[in-house]
C-alpha cells in the first residue's frame, strides 16, 4: 500500500496533516527520561517503566511503520477565556479522534494490512513521533507546533504491519528550536516558570495543578482563576 492512498484517504475525511516514521525502538531517548528521573523531573502521570515508552512492538511485535496525525480543534474561532483551556470545549476529543482513527484502521485493513490505535492510549512519546514525521517542529514550549494549526491539534497514532515510504527528521535536530527563532514568548508568558531557557518541568505547570488531587498555597496562587488547563 502506498503513502499517498492513506494521504488521500485522510485527506477525504478532512485531515491534512499526516506523517510516517519507521516503527523502531527509540533508544536514543533513554538518556534524556533517565536525566529528568535524576533530576526529579517525572510526575505520577508518567509511566515509570522508560522501556514501555521507547518500544512500540510492545503494541504490535510486527509493526512496521508509525503514522502520525494532527487533529485540529478550535483554531479558527474567537477564544473567550472562560478559566478552561479552549480544547476542552466540545465533544470528548478521545471519542472524536477515536473515531477518526478507526475510519483510518479499517481502510488499511480492507487493504491487506494490519492497524492499531491510539489517542492518550499508550506510554508512546507522540509529540517527538509527530516531530520525527514532520507533522510540526517541537516549539520551545515543548509543544508540537504545525504549520497551518499551530499547537492546536490533538495527536492520534497508528501503528501497521505495512512497510510505507518514510520522509523522516532527525534527532540531532530537535534541540536547536531553529523554527522558533529568537521568539521567547512562550518563556515570558509561563505564569510559573514551567518553561524557561534553562530546563521545562511539568511538576510546576499550571495545567499539571489543576488536574492535582492536592495543592499547596503557592500553587493555588500560581492557578490565576484557571479551572482546567492552561
Amino acid at each position: 500500500m502506498k503513502k499517498d492512498e492513506i494521504i488521500n484517504f485522510c485527506n477525504s475525511l478532512g485531515l491534512d496533516t499526516i506523517g510516517f516514521i519507521k516503527c523502531r525502538k527509540f533508544k536514543e531517548l533513554e538518556p534524556f527520561f533517565y536525566e529528568r528521573r535524576e533530576k526529579g523531573l517525572e510526575n505520577e502521570f508518567e509511566e515509570k517503566d522508560i522501556s514501555k515508552r521507547i518500544n512500540p512492538y510492545i503494541y504490535m511485535e510486527e509493526g512496521k511503520t508509525i503514522i502520525s496525525i494532527a487533529f485540529p480543534y478550535l483554531h479558527d474561532v474567537k477564544y473567550y477565556d472562560n478559566g478552561f483551556s479552549v480544547y476542552t470545549r466540545g465533544t470528548d476529543y478521545h471519542r472524536v479522534v477515536k473515531f477518526y482513527l478507526n475510519k483510518i484502521c479499517e481502510f488499511i485493513e480492507n487493504n491487506g494490512g494490519k492497524a492499531l490505535s491510539f489517542v492518550d492510549s499508550n506510554f508512546l512519546p507522540e509529540r517527538y513521533i509527530a516531530y520525527l514525521a514532520k507533522v510540526g517542529f517541537i516549539g520551545k514550549n515543548n509543544l508540537i507546533i504545525t504549520k497551518k494549526y499551530g499547537s492546536y491539534v490533538f495527536l492520534g497514532e497508528i501503528i501497521t504491519d505495512l512497510e510505507i515510504e518514510t520522509d523522516e527528521r532527525s534527532y540531532e535536530e530537535i534541540q536547536s528550536f531553529s523554527e522558533c527563532g529568537n521568539c521567547e514568548l512562550c518563556y515570558k508568558s509561563c505564569p510559573s516558570k514551567a518553561i524557561n531557557p534553562y530546563k521545562k518541568n511539568s511538576n510546576i505547570c499550571v495545567s499539571y495543578f489543576t488536574q492535582k488531587k492536592e495543592l499547596k498555597d503557592k500553587e493555588l496562587k500560581l492557578l490565576g482563576g484557571r479551572t482546567f488547563g492552561c
